[in-house]
């Protein structure tokens, strides 16, 4: 009976460890692909799988759902927005983290491309356009769950990190936390600097200048 009691605990176990695997957060931000690709992607997402009771290694992925834009990316230039779900690129779907990933670093800046994605409302939109290198030295621009920021005179895009998921995201530029979104019925987004926390309305935009200080508009 212990035995078998065991063999119950350990399957529940393995079970609810799936489950809690079947939406990890990826950090496919703009500069994971770049380093070997150059590719600028321009976009925070989380892979979701199609089941919740086989490892994430060898699902199948069945969409890619946005999180951050940022702009003059590709998912930008193609019309994408926090919430929409990539469904295809270059003609091909049905692939596993892993091959997602060779898929991504495969192609090439000039390279043409097709990405089809979906709009939360159900409308599938298919952009086509050319694989544009990541810019370096200039304003780092983007959209994150309604909010519009920029930091001004950015030393080099690759000093942005960035963590999302379609309910949050913590935004850093080298190292220094600038803020914390928070998406619910009232969205608000939290300065971390001077922990004051402020709503997110329509065309609300913070700006950063060189040292970080900040202004809202």
């Amino acid at each position: 009976m212990k035995k078998f009691l065991f063999l119950i605990t350990l399957c529940l176990s393995v079970v609810l460890q799936l489950i809690g695997k079947s939406n990890e957060i990826i950090d496919l931000d703009p500069y994971e692909v770049v380093e070997n690709s150059y590719v600028y992607w321009g976009f925070t997402s989380k892979y979701n799988f199609k089941s919740a009771f086989v490892p994430n290694f060898i699902d199948e992925i069945s969409d890619i759902e946005i999180s951050v834009v940022f702009k003059g990316g590709i998912a930008d230039i193609s019309g994408m927005q926090s919430g929409d779900k990539i469904i295809e690129i270059n003609g091909r779907w049905n692939l596993n983290k892993d091959e997602m990933d060779q898929l991504f670093s495969s192609i090439s800046v000039g390279e043409p491309i097709s990405v089809k994605f979906q709009k939360p409302e159900g409308e599938q939109v298919t952009a086509k356009l050319e694989a544009i290198e990541y810019p370096k030295g200039e304003n780092i621009c983007f959209r994150a769950h309604g909010l519009s920021v920029t930091i001004k005179d950015a030393d080099n895009w690759l000093d942005m990190s960035v963590r999302a998921s379609p309910k949050f995201a913590k935004i850093s530029y080298k190292k220094s936390p600038l803020l914390a979104i928070k998406v619910s019925d009232s969205p608000t987004f939290e300065t971390l600097s001077d922990k004051s926390v402020h709503p997110i309305e329509k065309n609300t935009h913070i700006i950063f200048d060189s040292e970080l200080n900040y202004r809202i508009e």
